[in-house]
């Protein structure tokens, strides 16, 4: 299980059974654990931090993340484990209403309740520092260095991953301020138009502003993710692509899809941030001190050797 280590896991249902087992393994694996349930009696023969509350109610779920946030930390993991089970079911005529009605207030809001309060914060936009964004003093030293040769059109483009917005990620990972001091404009392709590309395998959707570039230089950040094993050159092309793209490429499969894009979408030069990237997940929190700096024409020799240490 990896990417756990050190990240807060806010684990329901965690008294007994799938969710005991699931809340000493994420533990065991050094993650902090906050373990909810209703029977205290069950949680406190567990060794964990835990909370009782009702998770069929909004004051219960928002009682159970804010005690973990306040004692563990932001929530980076919800196993949402709690629930009425099947030995209370009924054929459809002889169920009763109240049960229903329990059952859904248990099975269904619960898990809404506690989505709503948790999921926003572990989509938010992280700074380099955590491991998971190319660090913008590296991109500032590669504007200077192609200024200083004389070219002046050099821009900065982007499209955050779904769930999160480019802007809000350019002022939170510090390129706003790069935009600024070295009056180098940031496009936001999430608002871009995209065009329609053939490939090998398939039509692709590329954001248009990326198609008009004279050059590509793509400066990815090495680190793990939880699919691909690690993230590097090849798959930092998914940037450059709209939202609806980026959601089919995980409907119909990751690896085909960025190889096609690949193919398509050429870099012309490959600069590495390998400075301190999280090497267990995608989304940062556990950087790991490389002071690394890698260049690269091709993209699959470059993720090959990387993927190889």
């Amino acid at each position: 299980m990896p990417g756990v280590e050190g990240r807060v896991a806010l684990v329901t249902g965690a008294g007994r059974g799938i969710g005991r087992v699931t809340a000493e393994l994420l533990a065991s694996r050094g993650a902090r654990v906050m373990a909810v349930a209703r029977s205290e009696n069950e949680l406190q023969t567990l060794g964990l931090d835990y909370v009782v509350a009702d998770l069929g109610t909004p004051d219960g779920c928002t009682l159970a993340v804010e005690e973990t946030q306040d004692r563990l930390g932001p929530v980076a993991i919800l196993v949402c484990n709690h629930g009425i089970g099947s030995a209370h079911e009924r054929v459809i005529w002889e169920q009763e209403p109240e049960l229903w009605r329990e059952t859904m207030r248990i099975n269904l809001d619960g898990p809404y309740f506690l989505s709503r309060l948790v999921v926003k914060d572990m989509i938010v936009s992280k700074k380099a520092s955590s491991g998971a964004t190319t660090h913008p003093e590296f991109c500032a030293g590669i504007i200077t260095f192609l200024q200083k040769k004389g070219f002046q059109n050099i821009s900065i483009l982007e499209g955050s991953w779904v769930g999160d917005r480019t802007k809000k990620a350019f002022k939170v990972c510090g390129y706003s301020d790069i935009s600024k001091k070295y009056s180098v404009p940031l496009v936001d392709l999430q608002q871009d138009t995209s065009v329609l590309c053939e490939g090998s395998n398939g039509e692709y959707r590329i954001c248009q502003s990326i198609l008009e570039l004279d050059r590509l230089i793509n400066i990815p950040v090495l680190k793990g993710h939880c699919q691909t094993a690690m993230t590097c050159a090849l798959k930092n092309l998914k940037g450059c692509i709209p939202n609806s793209e980026k959601q089919r490429y995980h409907r119909e499969g990751l690896f085909q899809a960025i190889a096609d894009l690949n193919e398509i979408l050429k870099s012309d030069l490959i600069l590495v941030d390998a400075m301190e990237g999280d090497p267990s997940f995608e989304e940062g929190g556990n950087p790991f001190t490389l002071n690394l700096f890698m260049a690269a024409l091709d993209p699959v020799l470059l993720d090959r050797w990387t993927g190889s240490g």
